[in-house]
């Protein structure tokens, strides 16, 4: 940890452009320092209030995050709370943590290393789809980071790849994507998988 213990802060973020029902949010992140995660606040209704997990569900499309043009995540609120769940981050109202450190990790290391260092960032955004039906719309980012400058070295990425079965029983997804990174983990968005087997080089 660079020279001992290094304190976390939390700081916010400036304001999003384009905050309205319909339309996508843009967060310009100032860079520079590293990140561990992002917390994404959002509050709606006539009297905005925190909004609860059906609302970010219902309301928040999509949350893309772009460094350089370059799109690291792109998964609607469903999918993120789900992710969350599976990590057992708690759930607060009002607020969606999007996580580039693991904090479930082994060692401090390996919690640490898959944050953001951005001192080789030129533009970090995030991106919020809010749906036409949201009600008075009203959004905040917070960043937790840590008080040095560290270029993005390793990083974690999201991706999203859909499949379709249309039949029950054995089914083969012979084409997920390979390349110059490691695999940390795949996660169904379904509850009916009662058996899997992960093939490498066809051994098991």
């Amino acid at each position: 940890r660079k020279g001992g213990f290094m304190p976390r802060i939390v700081k916010k973020m400036p304001s999003p452009q384009g905050v309205a029902a319909g339309q996508t949010a843009i967060f310009d992140v100032p860079v520079g320092l590293k990140f561990h995660s992002l917390q994404l606040g959002y509050k709606q209704g006539a009297t905005p209030a925190d909004a609860t997990e059906v609302q970010f569900k219902s309301d928040i499309k999509a949350v893309r995050v772009i460094l350089d043009g370059y799109e690291k995540i792109n998964l609607s609120a469903t999918d993120l709370i789900a992710l969350n769940k599976f990590y057992q981050e708690p759930w607060n109202d009002g607020v969606l943590p999007i996580r580039f450190a693991r904090p479930w990790q082994r060692s401090a290391t390996g919690e640490d290393n898959p944050g953001y260092g951005t001192a080789d960032v030129g533009r970090f955004a995030v991106e919020v789809d809010l749906d036409a039906a949201a009600t008075n719309p009203s959004l905040e980012l917070f960043a937790e980071q840590y008080p040095y400058n560290e270029k993005l070295n390793q990083h974690v990425v999201i991706k999203r790849f859909a499949h379709e079965n249309a039949t029950t029983g054995e089914t083969e997804i012979p084409d997920l994507p390979t390349g110059m990174y490691g695999l940390m983990a795949l996660h169904f968005d379904v509850e009916t998988i009662s058996n899997f087997t992960l093939e490498m080089n066809q051994r098991a």
